[in-house]
């Protein structure tokens, strides 16, 4: 039992370089110090709190890309051994591949209903938002506003220039949506060169 709490890791904060817990993480190496007063290598700022005298991290993450570090505290020396090492790694290893399956599921949610090309939401998405906001505007007696936006001459300028020149127009018109956007505001590629914020 220690004093350090979960709250107190948000104050934390090390240089890269000169700290224990970053060279783990620069090295990749998983760590098991059975008795902190005698590890030369930690400081202590580094200890964390006084009462912590075991100590076991383990990088985790995929591919080769490390994203964090799976750490455990006993308030006795010598208390850790290799099947609490092995342990841990387990632990670390489904760590890792829950967060990037995480992230896989948030990048494929996001293609589903973003346009690959202007990075705006799609048709499908947005006729789903604009009938919650439809609703929400009935129920809560407020105004919307809705812009629909259309490139004039899009269809002779990708005939005269070729359909590249035609997607960075497209391109652009996009980020100029988003730049001028509130955070409350929804802007769509509705089809074609026709947009809907």
């Amino acid at each position: 039992h220690t004093n350090f709490t979960g709250k107190d890791l948000k104050k934390i904060r090390f240089k890269i370089g000169q700290c224990f817990y970053v060279w783990t993480v620069i090295t990749g190496e998983t760590r098991m110090i059975k008795e902190v007063e005698k590890e030369p290598a930690i400081t202590p700022e580094e200890r964390l709190d006084p009462d912590i005298n075991s100590i076991i991290t383990v990088p985790f993450g995929v591919r080769g890309r490390i994203l964090g570090l799976l750490s455990i505290y006993k308030n006795k020396p010598e208390v850790f051994n290799g099947k609490d090492l092995e342990l841990t790694k387990a632990v670390a290893e489904h760590v890792g591949l829950a967060l990037e399956n995480a992230r896989l599921y948030k990048e494929t949610k996001l293609m589903a209903i973003t346009d690959g090309l202007t990075g705006l939401y799609n048709h499908r998405f947005f006729i789903e938002r604009l009938n919650l906001e439809i609703d929400r505007t009935i129920r809560y007696g407020r105004h919307l506003s809705l812009l629909m936006i259309d490139i004039d001459y899009f269809k002779h300028y990708n005939d005269t220039h070729g359909h590249q020149m035609g997607d960075a127009v497209l391109k652009l018109a996009a980020e100029l949506f988003k730049r001028n956007l509130r955070d409350i505001d929804i802007a769509a590629r509705y089809g074609g060169e026709e947009f809907a914020i």
